[in-house]
């Protein structure tokens, strides 16, 4: 009987002993995640400029708030040395900034023009810019 006893008395103070200890991970704290980057988000940055340049030229030097929705198509075209990219967005242009009210419009440029000899002068042309688009599924 004391040895049943003991086992018991040990038993509980071993249990009590150790349950009230929480085994949880220590709370460190975290670093700020770092902002979702896309190549998609670095291409508008760097093409926002130029492409602001010409819906405010379109608009006869109107400012005018837009944002890419899509972008159409992208071409790579080679002859000899010459290299250039050929890209087609799509942006929503708006009346005016404090209003839900927009438009449509297709804008077609030329990135990373590299001259006869093969040097990057990296200029941005435009191709095309199209006003207005009724149906914007169709162009």
């Amino acid at each position: 009987m004391k040895k049943v006893g003991v086992i018991f008395i040990s038993l509980f103070i071993s249990v009590y002993l150790n349950g009230h200890l929480v085994f949880a991970e220590q709370n460190f704290l975290e670093k700020f995640p770092q902002p979702y980057v896309t190549t998609q988000d670095v291409l508008f940055t760097l093409l926002s400029p130029r492409i602001d340049n010409f819906v405010k030229n379109n608009y006869n030097e109107t400012e005018k708030n837009w944002d890419i929705i899509k972008v159409k198509s992208v071409k790579c075209n080679t002859k000899k040395l010459e290299t250039w990219y050929e890209i087609d967005f799509l942006i929503q242009v708006f009346e005016e900034p404090t209003t839900d009210s927009y438009h449509y419009d297709s804008i077609k440029i030329k990135v990373g023009i590299n001259d006869r000899e093969g040097k990057a002068d990296n200029k941005i042309e435009l191709v095309n810019y199209k006003k207005n688009l009724s149906n914007i599924f169709l162009n």
